[in-house]
């Protein structure tokens, strides 16, 4: 299995080891990033800033941080048996599961948090981008969620007074008819990306948690008869097209946190 590329940093503030398990809304881990990228199969990404820190320990001052992005590149190529077909469209099947929570539990830090994730997937053959397709969304303590059009429909909001815990969940899938058209015998590209953030002023009973690391990703298929579409070993691209794949894959980690607006 050949892997992608995966980034994470996490900052973090003193404090004592990691109690608990990954994705607990209560653990005591100031500042947590990791991603995982593999091909084929599923991207995912995780990020939670801040923690519950007992009395017996010193809070941690200061914001905290936490950011992780996979990303994977694929080539693939296009074939027909019939030499009348000359070009072919790609159906995009796009899927993530994932959650986003912010807790403040004892009132310390109002317009403090915020847990996002930003997703895309994007296209390129020879003459540069084809086809791009981006959802993004975020959970701020004081302000709720706020998500791309075409994806804040599946997020499901709820939220518990004890902690002042805001939890936004979605299991989103959304299958794209001809997304994009290339030419019968042309390799093209396939870029998808994944990055999630967690900010939060400080470790102490607070937590900003991005966790979509159990399943997001992609299917790319064809349904003209006759026609295959074949992943292919990496092919040289172009100079420029090689940098702009590079530039989209650090996009995202390039856009830190603040008090308002995440990616």
């Amino acid at each position: 299995m050949t892997p992608g590329s995966v980034f994470s940093t996490a900052q973090s503030g003193p404090g004592g080891s990691a109690i608990g398990f990954l994705g607990s809304e209560d653990s005591f881990d100031e500042s947590i990033a990791t991603a995982r990228a593999s091909l084929p199969g599923p991207i995912g990404s995780y990020s939670h800033a801040g923690g519950f820190s007992p009395s017996f320990m010193t809070p941690p001052s200061g914001p905290l941080t936490a950011e992780a992005t996979a990303r994977t590149v694929t080539h693939w190529l296009v074939t027909a048996s019939d030499p009348s077909i000359t070009t072919v469209g790609i159906d995009v099947f796009a899927f993530y599961d994932g959650t986003l929570v912010t807790g403040d539990f004892a009132g310390v830090a109002p317009n403090g948090l915020i847990a996002a994730v930003e997703t895309q997937l994007n296209a390129f053959d020879a003459n540069g981008q084809i086809y791009g397709f981006q959802l993004n969304a975020q959970l701020e303590d004081s302000a709720g969620l706020s998500a791309s059009s075409g994806w804040v429909g599946s997020f499901t909001n709820s939220s518990s007074e004890f902690g002042s815990v805001k939890t936004a969940t979605v299991n989103y899938s959304d299958f794209f008819n001809d997304a994009f058209t290339v030419n019968i015998g042309d390799t093209f590209a396939w870029e998808s990306i994944l990055a999630t953030s967690g900010f939060a002023t400080a470790a102490f009973e607070l937590w900003a948690i991005a966790d979509f690391f159990n399943t997001g990703g992609f299917e790319l298929s064809v349904n003209t008869p006759g026609v295959q579409l074949v992943q292919v070993n990496a092919v040289p691209l172009p100079a420029g097209l090689s940098l702009l794949l590079s530039a989209l894959g650090i996009t995202p980690l390039c856009r830190r946190h603040r008090p308002r607006g995440a990616f």
